[in-house]
């Protein structure tokens, strides 16, 4: 109705492609984006939501996304200039490659920001620090933090920030000059000042007994917290860790799966949530979290959490998929498991050939010291009835292997091979 009532407006088909998005219609998205900047070129809304969409994308190649959304930021650039709504959409871009790529990019961004009127300013130095704290680029972060407090002395975000950051890397006379700051900027009970104290708590050495105290009132603090600011997931998260700490687990859980839901996109609560779920053999649930997850920022799935998102999909039966997160996860590893956990999950599923072997011949290049490397290459030749192959390779991980371990080593694989003789003998 909107469209129809308004057609000089830029938001509604962004809108409607964000319909598009949540129903994980990428194509149909895109479609309806690349017509909006059609009728709407010197839009940088529509450019930097175009851009946007390849990197929210987790149906393909994230790098060739991540890559796709560079090209379009460096084409809107040319044609309109400086936009704030570019720069912070080349922050999400950004985000996706190898750490040194992104910390190249952010530098581009950030570079020339003193021209931007204030109100951007702000908001990009806050998008930059964010950004940096995702990297685990604590120092970057820190500094730009530091700088919002400079210029927005006001601003008890920047405060917050900084407190955390101190706290994390052990200055506590900082924490608490940043505290006292908070405390006086929104009073002596406010939602920040309590976390900020909590945290500190959590954190602090001493007496068993002291300790014990300390916790309590730190639970009594987030409580608070979560009264106060109830969508706010830095409180839940909190308590989560709080409640893990004290060997409350399945509390500490949903603590978490409520901080995600109030939007945390750390993979460290991710990560922890997905397990627990994935334990529990609760696969469905496990599922709906990775795919949030994804829908927010599909850059998140990677390394621990991806290994995790093949095993639920393994779990639920979407073979398919699981192999190919598993192939995403080998293909930018250097762990040996993973390359011989995508062998298997492809012979599982009835592939055979260089599908399956190659992954193992990777393996034993990356680790030839393993022993798991090469016995998984021994047993693949082995169930294919390629015996000589599987000698040979037995032969090769002799020379490659510990000495203290190679006729263990060897007896294994014999046994495999059903020569019991040969086995008995090493």
């Amino acid at each position: 109705k909107i469209q129809a009532a308004t057609s000089d407006w830029p938001r509604v088909p962004i809108l409607l492609a964000e319909i598009e998005i949540q129903n994980r219609r990428f194509d149909e998205a895109k479609a309806v984006l690349e017509k909006a900047l059609e009728t709407f070129p010197d839009s940088p809304m529509v450019w930097a939501s175009l851009a946007e969409l390849a990197i929210r994308r987790d149906d393909g190649d994230l790098k060739a996304f991540a890559r796709a959304s560079e090209r379009i930021l460096h084409e809107a650039m040319q044609t309109l200039g400086d936009r704030i709504e570019l720069r912070l959409a080349r922050i999400s871009s950004a985000t996706r490659f190898d750490p040194s790529r992104a910390r190249t990019l952010l530098a581009e961004v950030e570079s020339g920001q003193e021209r931007l009127p204030p109100d951007d300013q702000y908001r990009l130095l806050t998008r930059l620090a964010q950004a940096y704290q995702r990297l685990g680029d604590r120092e970057q972060a820190a500094r730009l933090w530091s700088e919002l407090a400079r210029r927005f002395p006001r601003d008890v975000t920047a405060q917050w920030f900084i407190a955390e950051l101190a706290l994390q890397r052990g200055d506590n006379a900082l924490a608490e000059t940043t505290l006292a700051a908070v405390r006086e900027l929104e009073g002596t009970d406010g939602p920040i000042g309590n976390y900020l104290e909590a945290v500190a708590l959590m954190q602090s050495l001493g007496t068993e007994s002291e300790q014990k105290a300390g916790q309590a009132k730190a639970q009594r603090l987030l409580r608070n917290v979560i009264k106060q600011r109830p969508s706010w997931s830095a409180g839940w998260r909190a308590l989560g860790m709080l409640e893990e700490s004290a060997g409350n687990k399945s509390e500490a859980i949903e603590h978490f799966r409520k901080a995600m839901s109030c939007g945390d996109q750390s993979r460290e609560v991710a990560t922890r949530v997905i397990q627990a779920l994935y334990l529990q053999q609760r696969y469905d649930e496990a599922d709906e979290e990775l795919r949030r997850l994804s829908d927010d920022d599909a850059g998140l799935i990677a390394g621990d959490l991806a290994r995790l998102a093949w095993q639920v999909a393994w779990e639920r039966q979407q073979f398919d998929r699981a192999i190919g997160l598993a192939g995403d996860v080998a293909s930018d590893s250097r762990n040996h498991r993973d390359l011989i956990w995508l062998s298997q999950l492809r012979f599982a599923r009835g592939l055979r050939g260089d599908d399956v072997e190659q992954p193992l011949r990777e393996a034993v290049k990356i680790a030839p010291d393993a022993s798991e490397s090469w016995y998984a290459l021994v047993a693949y030749l082995a169930r294919v009835g390629r015996v000589t192959d599987a000698e040979a390779a037995i032969e090769q991980a002799a020379d490659k292997l510990p000495r203290d371990g190679v006729l263990l080593f060897e007896a294994h694989c014999f046994e495999l091979l059903d020569l019991p003789d040969r086995a008995e003998e090493r």
